[in-house]
């Protein structure tokens, strides 16, 4: 595909080229002799390759410009020269049929009146006297001008393809880096998440209840879908939205009677994709940070779909002693903001907002 672009690309600068040079020389009574054409086109590729495939990448691209400079003036003087001389042989050929036709005898009847040749036919060429300075003069600009146009065409094409070049470097370079980055945010998350669950475990153990085998199970389940299926670029909504289900069912075996938990999760009716493990921080800051088992506390969460829209809400109490731990904490919520704006920049909306001592989280997306 690459190579048909370039084929392409190469064929209309050519169309173009010979446009030009048709309206330069169609006056010329050579104009549309192939040999003719055949020997000017082969010194017009000549410099347009010479400097496109030679000189701009050994010399220009690595900043030679005196010696860049130097060698295009050779090249533009010969591929003049060589115009010039071109010329001067076909024009001398023409000039030879005229004069042999000159030379021939008239035909009986034909002495009377005879109408003057076409403009542009070997009949109609002045004498070389008549010509003089003003025509070798006349050949010598126009052999330049076409000299130039190619070379000039030549530099600005390889200028726009190695700014391309460049350009597409640069997008892969910075694609490489936002993949890396997010492979980095995608990795903080798990030892994370790692760390709570084994706390809500931990606690159960601690208690000796019977929960704590059912807990180990569903942490498993967990370690599951984190570990293999979040992998991928996207997956399934839901999918990610079944993980948060599982995580809220395996926080629920610490809490005790004092969190009030109001879960409203509606599964979407139709395949949407969504980045893995990009809500499940905000799961884990309201767990770790809204319950204590100590004090009263509400844990509010509810997760929407309407045509491609995603809205999800989070809130939770903040409790006194864990209020500073909650300020500085935030590699959870930093995390899911990075990710939205390297993942969706220009589709989302997310607000953190603490009032009346309550830590809000909302996001609305579009998938």
């Amino acid at each position: 595909m690459k190579t048909l672009k370039n084929i392409v690309l190469h064929g209309i600068i050519w169309a173009f080229v010979f446009l030009l040079n048709y309206l330069i020389i169609s006056n010329y009574p050579v104009a549309f002799k192939p040999a003719f054409q055949l020997h000017i086109w082969s010194v017009y590729l000549l410099v347009f390759y010479i400097n496109l495939l030679i000189l701009l990448p050994l010399f220009f691209f690595r900043k030679k410009i005196i010696l860049y400079l130097l060698l295009s003036l050779v090249l533009i003087v010969a591929g003049n020269y060589s115009t010039v001389e071109i010329r001067k042989i076909h024009f001398s050929r023409i000039e030879t049929e005229r004069s042999r036709k000159a030379e021939s005898p008239v035909p009986p009847g034909d002495a009377g009146f005879k109408p003057a040749p076409p403009p542009g036919s070997p009949d109609n060429i002045r004498p070389s006297y008549m010509r003089g300075r003003f025509y070798q003069r006349r050949n010598v600009i126009f052999s330049l001008t076409g000299i130039m146009l190619i070379y000039t065409l030549s530099f600005a094409f390889g200028i726009l393809k190695r700014y391309q070049e460049n350009e597409k470097i640069r997008l892969q370079t910075e694609k490489d880096k936002i993949e890396t980055e997010l492979n980095s945010l995608k990795t903080q998350v798990n030892p994370h998440f790692l760390f709570n669950s084994l706390n809500s475990i931990y606690s159960l153990a601690n208690r000796q209840s019977d929960k704590t085998t059912e807990a180990v199970l569903k942490l498993s389940e967990m370690l599951r879908y984190v570990i293999y299926e979040t992998e991928k670029e996207f997956v399934p909504l839901q999918q990610e939205l079944s993980g948060l289900l599982s995580y809220i069912e395996l926080q629920k075996f610490r809490l005790t009677g004092k969190t009030d938990l109001q879960v409203n999760i509606q599964m979407p009716d139709k395949e949407l994709l969504i980045a893995p493990l990009l809500l499940l921080p905000v799961l884990e800051n309201a767990f770790k940070y809204g319950s204590d088992n100590l004090n009263d506390s509400v844990i509010m969460i509810k997760a929407s779909v309407e045509d491609n829209m995603l809205s999800f809400f989070c809130s939770n109490t903040i409790i006194e002693g864990l209020k500073n731990q909650n300020e500085t904490s935030g590699i959870g919520l930093k995390n899911v903001r990075r990710r939205l704006e390297l993942l969706y920049p220009g589709k989302y909306n997310f607000q953190i907002s603490e009032e009346n001592n309550t830590f809000d989280v909302y996001l609305s997306l579009i998938l």
